[in-house]
């Protein structure tokens, strides 16, 4: 039922849009024209987001991807991760708690960017324009900790570990729910040897926690924060 909603959903939005651009034809003035193309826009690429998420799933759980994990900035990969869902952050505060000591962390920094990217369209789908989404990170026991929390409604009742699993809806008072976005971060992250929870943030919000192992050699350089 979660595959079947989420594109079910935006095929009906794009078909809509569509069919209306073909109805009004020239009679559609210059503004309604532009909502109609951005709302097709914008739900071609949550379509495209969700089969590449299918994919992606598909492909590590058939043990047919490897991550081919190298030390990577994680600068970078944010900064990456950020640039791509910029138009959903527009109207939020986002802050980066990034340690200039902080080593180069090992991993795929394609699979890594789809990870950051999933969170950080959950934290933009749920929160409310002018609320901070932030993002920090440190060393902790020979790993690297990095943390995305937002200031939305929180984490539904239950389990947050269910959120994690495949095809699991975890609706936190929006229309879309998280689909398969958890359920990629957790095999991505798992595939790196790493771990991934979820928890409520404090004042308000929910904060999801990974955990990445550093090389022993990149740590022992950065002693534990």
């Amino acid at each position: 039922s979660t595959v079947t909603h989420d594109f079910k959903t935006p095929l009906a939005a794009i078909s809509g849009s569509a069919e209306s651009l073909m109805a009004l034809g020239e009679s559609a003035g210059p503004e309604v024209r532009r909502a109609l193309e951005e709302n097709i826009a914008g739900e071609a690429s949550r379509l495209e987001r969700l089969v590449d998420n299918l994919l992606r799933i598909a492909a590590l759980e058939s043990g047919a991807v490897v991550p081919d994990v190298k030390p990577v900035p994680l600068e970078e990969v944010l900064g990456s991760a950020l640039s791509r869902v910029e138009p959903l952050l527009e109207g939020h505060e986002v802050r980066l708690d990034i340690p200039a000591g902080l080593p180069p962390v090992p991993m795929d920094e394609v699979l890594m960017e789809q990870v950051f990217l999933n969170l950080l369209e959950n934290a933009a789908k749920y929160t409310t324009e002018g609320t901070r989404i932030g993002i920090s990170a440190h060393t902790r026991r020979r790993s690297a900790v990095i943390e995305v929390r937002d200031s939305g409604p929180g984490l539904p009742q239950g389990d947050p570990e269910k959120l994690f699993e495949r095809f699991q809806r975890g609706d936190r008072g929006g229309p879309e729910g998280y689909g398969l976005g958890l359920a990629i971060c957790r095999a991505v992250v798992k595939a790196h040897g790493g771990t991934i929870s979820a928890r409520g943030n404090v004042p308000a919000g929910a904060r999801f926690t990974i955990t990445l192992p550093l090389d022993e050699h990149e740590e022992s350089h950065h002693p534990d924060r």
